[in-house]
């Protein structure tokens, strides 16, 4: 269920895929290890939300087929992380209860939020 961010309107909840997933590393991490990464995918869930003054917050939620999957896919992530998204924006990839969750925001305090929200530590 998305959480409520002060100041956001919630725009999207959806299926990320793994053809997303795909999609997104081939840009940036190539193709082996876009396969490699998404290869495995055993569902998964995303909300975004945007403010209307240019920023934005991601959170997507992932299960893998195998414990294997869920770390294959975490190790991308944070590859994919250091590569594309810029230092002063919010990064957080982990592993938790079984499920990957990878959150982004251009703001540190709205990334905050969202991790706290999904009682992430």
């Amino acid at each position: 269920r998305p959480v409520e961010v002060p100041g956001y309107e919630l725009i999207v909840t959806s299926t990320w895929g793994e053809q997303g997933l795909r999609l997104m590393f081939d840009q940036v991490l190539g193709e082996s290890e876009s396969l490699e990464a998404s290869d495995g995918w055993g569902g998964d869930y995303y909300h975004q939300w945007y403010d209307g003054r240019g920023n934005a917050a991601f959170v997507l939620v992932y299960v893998g087929d195998t414990p294997q999957d869920v770390e294959e896919l975490r190790t991308a992530l944070l590859d994919y992380q250091r590569r594309a998204v810029a230092e002063e924006h919010y990064v957080w990839v982990d592993e938790q209860g079984g499920y990957l969750h990878f959150v982004v925001a251009h703001e540190q305090s709205v990334g905050e939020l969202i991790k706290a929200a999904y009682g992430l530590d």
